[in-house]
């Protein structure tokens, strides 16, 4: 369930996931338009896509899903793609090699932190062992710290 990407971003091969879903459309895809040399052709025989009509394909989808008064690209993609990795538990440095970065910091770029991962924050404070309810219990009556009001 790996893909080989040739040539991607800063035009570096590197290998990342597949989802199980989008490989059944895939072939189902490949079934009706039996591609030969590339699984998307361009508009010439032979020929692949060429980064700007994968960029006014990704706008037609974020048009016709009624999204254009967001800022939203194809880069979107890859910053969802990175966000959801860490929000379901994915560890950075693996996020890393998924995106094909050489340092970890242009990673932390592409991270944005989620409402799922924000509420699933726990203070610290609650992680100590829970302290005694009657914090008084043997303290004697009358002595300066039983006087104090809490």
């Amino acid at each position: 369930m790996r893909v080989n990407v040739k040539l991607g971003k800063g035009a570096k091969d590197r290998y990342t996931i597949l989802s199980g879903q989008v490989l059944l459309e895939l072939r189902a895809y490949y079934v009706q338009y039996r591609p030969i040399e590339f699984l998307f052709n361009g508009s010439h025989k032979g020929s692949r896509y060429s980064p700007r009509t994968i960029e006014k394909v990704v706008q037609n989808a974020i048009i016709k899903a009624g999204l254009e008064n967001k800022n939203y690209s194809v880069h979107t993609i890859r910053h969802s793609f990175a966000t959801h990795l860490v929000d379901n538990g994915t560890d950075i440095h693996t996020v890393k090699e998924l995106l094909g970065h050489n340092s970890l910091k242009t990673t932390m770029q592409y991270l944005h932190v989620s409402k799922k991962r924000l509420d699933g924050v726990v203070n610290p404070f609650d992680l100590l062992p829970k302290s005694d309810p009657n914090p008084l219990k043997n303290v004697a009556p009358g002595s300066l710290l039983h006087k104090i009001r809490f």
